[in-house]
Parts: structure tokens; sequence; C-alpha cells
């Protein structure tokens, strides 16, 4: 939690935001939905999209308010296939990879073993 925090500081940097918008937006992807994912794996690790949601409710990061969150749009908008994407679109990718994050890396089955 606390390195997405330090991002999101360094973030307030215009240069190295440029640059980030820049380095994802090379993830590519057929479709928003897609290239959203594809931004969010390359973006945050499974380890902290378990601590983030998009409002912060439960104590949780709120994501939806971040700058990261604006530079996910633009970057997904780089990808010449989803560049007319607009930010509801992105938000609801985003969202749904949140809510989905604790099922990756074992998690569903981790969960299933202790029924």
């Amino acid at each position: 939690m606390e390195q997405l925090q330090k991002l999101e500081t360094d973030c307030l940097d215009n240069d190295l935001q440029g640059k980030l918008t820049r380095y994802l937006g090379q993830c590519g992807g057929t479709n928003i939905t897609d290239s959203t994912r594809n931004v969010m794996k390359r973006l945050i690790s499974n380890k902290i999209a378990v601590v983030c949601n998009w409002k912060g409710k439960g104590r949780k990061y709120a994501f939806g308010n971040s700058k990261l969150c604006q530079i996910i749009y633009n970057a997904v908008r780089r990808n010449p296939t989803t560049y007319r994407g607009t930010d509801a679109e992105v938000a609801c990718a985003i969202k749904a990879w949140f809510r989905f994050a604790k099922d990756c890396d074992g998690g569903r089955r981790r969960r299933h073993i202790l029924l």
C-alpha cells in the first residue's frame, strides 16, 4: 500500500506522468476491457490489488480518485483500437479487475481448501 501511495505522489510530476502513460500505453489489447486489464497487470501487483477498490470502502485504498486512474485512462486511449474509449468504460474494467483480484494467484483455490 505504501508503494502505491509513493507512486501516486511521484505522479504529481508531469514528466513522470507522461513517461508512465507512454509506457503503459504500449500494453495493447483488442478492446477496452482487454487493454485496461493489460495496463492494470503491468502497473499493480495482485498483492496490492487486494487492498484497493474504487471508492475506498472497508479501509482500502480509493483508486477511483487517484492520479494513477487518470494515467490509466490516458494509457488505454493511446492504443489505436481503444482510442475512443470513455472514462466510464475504462472505469468499469478497472472496477472488475479489483473485484476479481482476490481470485488471482490461487486465491480462489485457497478459499475452496478452507471450506
